[in-house]
């Protein structure tokens, strides 16, 4: 999720050839979170947006439930079921008509991993080992729609996105209210615990923290050539 959704598709933090952008396709969808695009363009709307009431997840303005799941699974609300795809956000990735072609079949590889579970391990596995590792992981990453956005507005670094910069980088209001939890576990591991940092610097796809993704995943394939460009530290609007 947080190379291929995130930092790839909602960022285009680095570079890479179509075939590698295919295969990050693939692994967006295995994230079991909906179509890659769809997942881009709501992010990008949430960054453009932030704590506003354009926001499609924020608990400052929404419920802290709807925040983390209603806006997906809500009759006629954000997810891929409701309102869809919010396009304007999408030009530089509808270009490529595999991509558009697969969000008509996002479902298919986590759909054939489960399959796959089921007919070589058994029931057991492909519920308890496949099936739920897909919610566990679908949950946690909506959760940080709330842990990372505070009620509060106790200044900058990072507890908060400081106004002035919020409103010429993150969102025309300035009311963005994304913070950092730098010692929460599983978040630092992922990179995802600098999230106030992140909205400074949303171009970056090397990150504060442990950050296993970029060790793990990013580093080895562009030493490979597979992925290029340069860690853009630098504050921007998202596109």
């Amino acid at each position: 999720m947080s190379v291929c959704l995130h930092r790839y598709f909602s960022h285009k933090g680095f570079k890479c050839g179509r075939g590698m952008q295919i295969l990050l396709y693939i692994g967006g969808c295995m994230a079991s979170q909906g179509p890659p695009l769809w997942w881009a363009s709501k992010h990008r709307r949430h960054h453009n947006h932030c704590d506003t009431a354009k926001d499609p997840h924020s608990p400052v303005v929404f419920s802290h439930f709807y925040a983390w799941t209603g806006w997906v699974y809500g009759f006629g609300a954000e997810g891929p079921f409701g309102s869809g795809h919010d396009e304007e956000y999408l030009s530089d990735h509808l270009k490529f008509p595999e991509l558009a072609f697969g969000e008509n079949i996002y479902w298919l590889p986590p759909f054939l991993s489960h399959v796959f579970t089921y007919f070589k391990y058994g029931p057991a596995h492909a519920v308890y080992v496949s099936l739920m590792s897909a919610v566990l992981c679908m949950l946690l990453t909506l959760y940080f729609n709330v842990a990372f956005h505070s009620h509060g507005d106790d200044g900058d670094e990072h507890g908060v996105v400081d106004k002035a910069r919020a409103k010429l980088f993150a969102n025309p209001t300035g009311t963005c209210r994304a913070r950092d939890i730098p010692f929460d576990p599983l978040s630092n591991i992922f990179g995802e615990a600098h999230h106030g940092w992140h909205h400074k610097f949303p171009l970056a796809y090397k990150r504060p923290g442990i950050d296993a993704p970029y060790w793990l995943f990013i580093l080895p394939l562009k030493t490979a050539g597979l992925l290029w460009g340069e860690n853009r530290m630098t504050e921007t609007k998202v596109k």
